[in-house]
């Protein structure tokens, strides 16, 4: 496994940091009709600020750490392995595009940092507070805020009666929507934020207890994922088994406060999903 420290994190997160104030926030709320495009449809937007940041990093990242390689949600190849190299960086640039396209401040940038398809480092960084929620695999998982100290996140348990998870409808066909609502609504408050960056925040720091997600992308999960296992956090695809970035599953991904709940999300859905379970 290669080698990433503390100062190459700290080297990262100046890069994201600098480049969101000059090519994100600037344009928060500002984009024309020109800066706004559809990829796969009206609800899969990319903006200029998810190229030029993403484009800015590649090369920052490339120039700092020569002999890596790097991809990004704008510019992922089909098929690319993610297991191949040492030392490997997914960026997703701006993530929660059409909250950011649509004038609501829940977006986040992050970057991952894989060797042989493990995640070995996850930042995930929020523009317009300056906030970053970063980990290390094995070094825990920590909040820093601009010009204060790391404080680190670990799992404290439930936060009163009514648990919340996070659930993505959009991502789930129409009966699978609603049979997830069903199995779950009646003891949990679902949210759906539309911001892996923000779910993955709300896990880390206690304010949701699970999440779910299909249709999985390395550069929505790695960073995240890791950031949660490291508070004492529990994740696995629903059956049962860990997801691997950039291999196809049809499974839903549970994220979780701790394994107990993540037991019991699996537990509600089993007759919603029963081929994905085994």
């Amino acid at each position: 496994m290669t080698g990433f420290g503390a100062a190459e994190m700290a080297a990262v997160m100046d890069m994201m940091a600098r480049i969101a104030a000059e090519e994100i926030t600037p344009r928060f709320r500002g984009l024309g009709a020109g800066d706004i495009g559809e990829k796969t449809g009206p609800a899969d937007l990319v903006t200029v600020a998810d190229t030029r940041a993403e484009a800015r990093l590649t090369e920052e990242l490339l120039r700092r750490f020569p002999g890596a390689r790097v991809t990004g949600e704008e510019t992922a190849e089909p098929g690319f392995d993610y297991a191949a190299d040492p030392l490997l960086f997914v960026i997703d640039p701006v993530d929660g595009t059409w909250n950011f396209a649509n004038g609501l401040p829940v977006f986040g940038s992050m970057v991952s940092v894989l060797s042989g398809g493990n995640t070995i480092a996850g930042l995930i960084h929020y523009p317009l507070e300056g906030d970053f929620l970063h980990a290390r695999a094995g070094g825990g998982a920590w909040r820093q805020r601009p010009g204060g100290p790391a404080a680190r996140l670990q799992q404290t348990g439930r936060r009163g009666a009514q648990p919340t998870g996070l659930f993505p409808h959009t991502m789930f066909d129409s009966p699978t929507h609603v049979g997830a609502v069903r199995a779950l609504a009646p003891g949990t408050r679902l949210m759906n934020l539309q911001c892996s960056a923000y779910d993955y925040r709300m896990l880390a720091e206690g304010g949701a207890q699970f999440s779910l997600a299909a249709g999985l992308k390395p550069w929505d999960h790695c960073a995240g994922l890791l950031i949660l296992s490291e508070t004492g956090g529990h994740a696995a695809l629903s059956d049962g088994t860990a997801w691997r970035p950039g291999v196809p599953t049809p499974a839903t991904l549970i994220a979780a406060a701790d394994m107990d709940t993540w037991q019991e999300v699996r537990e509600a859905l089993a007759a919603v999903l029963p081929l994905q379970l085994g």
